[in-house]
């Protein structure tokens, strides 16, 4: 129903391609009591983009699959004291594999969306790039998505800008062009993360503890706090920000100012990771010391960054004290 997935099949009718669209449910606003149903707006707008490019819509629910493959790991996720992003986990457990396979079964080649991305073949396999348009890209959601699906799927407005996608949409006639765009984790979409979170699970309480050992505040729970956001503690002139949580007592490690040290790191270990290619990139090996040049996100608005990804040649880098499960005495520096 929005203005990229309608211009996406737009741009393959021109090109010739028969194209149908597949609303899909994977979340149930009234079970949830929620007083506006966004869910039901998304259909309707759906309907009506079909309805003017001249397309069926099927419609297809997978909320039980949702919850069981996604939700309730992201929950999980949420009470380690962990962040999670469950729409990562949403498009290689539901989108590119439920819906995917679904779309085949009713007679598609492949599934298009309205990602701002873009695919390249290689001697390798199906490479994963970025869209044309870097203030919207999307490749970082899809960054779970197996090489299996990239094959079969299209991303039809990853070299449009998205000024650009609106601008064809408008041409075309399409209700939508000037649609607000999604925010937020698809089902909670722009409510309060906590407020929503605390109907799913009992928060845990506990202390504001500073960088420096000293307690300065309260919290309702650790869960909903993550690292980088800035803490609600009230009564000091430069904010406070979180660094670290400690899930044992409830403990929020948290720095003053936005430029403080505890906010910042040079290394990192990262576990399992998944190659969209199924295979490393030729220039990293388990054990080579050299490692893969390469930019990073750990958030998806963050700005790329640079950095060396490396085998595990040697000891990995002593935890933070202020990580997760990381415990008071992790290291003596911050890393």
């Amino acid at each position: 129903g929005g203005v990229d997935s309608s211009v996406a099949a737009l741009l393959l009718q021109r090109q010739g391609f028969r194209v149908f669209g597949i609303f899909m449910r994977n979340w149930d606003h009234r079970e949830e009591g929620a007083p506006q149903c966004s869910t039901e707006h998304d259909l309707e707008s759906a309907r009506r983009a079909c309805q003017t490019l001249g397309m069926e819509l099927v419609e297809v629910d997978f909320v039980a699959q949702y919850w069981e493959r996604v939700f309730q790991k992201f929950l999980a996720g949420v009470q380690t004291g962990a962040t999670p992003n469950p729409d990562l986990a949403c498009n290689r457990w539901v989108k590119f594999d439920l819906l995917l396979e679904r779309a085949l079964a009713l007679g598609a080649d492949a599934l298009a969306t309205g990602h701002y991305a873009r695919l390249r073949e290689s001697p390798g396999g199906t490479q994963l790039l970025k869209g044309r348009d870097h203030a919207k890209d999307q490749s970082y959601f899809l960054a779970q998505v197996p090489q299996a699906a990239l094959e079969r799927c299209l991303f039809p407005v990853g070299d449009l800008t998205k000024a650009e996608t609106r601008r064809l949409a408008q041409q075309a006639g399409l209700h939508n062009a000037e649609r607000r765009s999604s925010a937020g984790i698809c089902f909670i979409g722009r409510r309060r993360f906590g407020d929503f979170l605390q109907q799913y699970i009992e928060p845990t309480p506990g202390k504001f503890l500073s960088v420096e050992g000293e307690v300065i505040g309260h919290h309702d729970g650790l869960e909903l706090y993550t690292t980088g956001q800035r803490a609600k503690i009230a009564g000091f002139s430069q904010a406070w920000y979180v660094v670290g949580k400690e899930k044992a007592d409830g403990t929020v490690w948290v720095a003053q100012g936005e430029h403080h040290p505890a906010l910042y790191s040079s290394s990192a270990s990262i576990h399992s990771p998944f190659w969209t290619t199924a295979e490393p990139p030729p220039p990293f090996a388990p054990r080579d010391a050299s490692g893969l040049e390469c930019d990073f996100k750990a958030r998806y608005l963050q700005a790329p960054g640079r950095c060396t990804v490396r085998g595990p040649a040697g000891e990995p880098p002593a935890p933070s004290r202020l990580c997760l499960s990381g415990g008071a005495a992790g290291a003596q520096s911050l890393q």
